[in-house]
């Protein structure tokens, strides 16, 4: 075999690897019903940003999880609000 049969076969491999891929991503997107809606879109959170938490959140925890709602955190929070959200996120306990 020459330098030219074995690229041939490289591309026709990464061919059906990127069709098999797309088809998975379809199969994907046709099991999640028309995506994250909800207070979540109503806040201006972007769709790539909930499947990254959702992606996020499925690899630490090692199953999927529901996510119930996400609200971006104001940038200027005074020092009160800030020490509570610290403590209220520091006293969760993972199991």
């Amino acid at each position: 075999m020459n330098e030219v049969t074995l690229l041939r076969d490289e591309v026709a491999t990464l061919r059906d690897e990127v069709a098999h891929l797309r088809k998975m991503l379809a199969d994907v997107l046709a099991a999640r019903e028309g995506g994250f809606a909800g207070p979540a879109a109503a806040e201006g959170v972007s769709e790539d940003t909930l499947f990254t938490i959702a992606a996020a959140v499925a690899a630490y925890l090692g199953k999927r999880a529901t996510i119930k709602m996400v609200r971006p955190v104001p940038q200027s929070l005074d020092g009160w609000r800030l020490q509570g959200r610290v403590a209220v996120q520091g006293s969760h306990a993972v199991r």
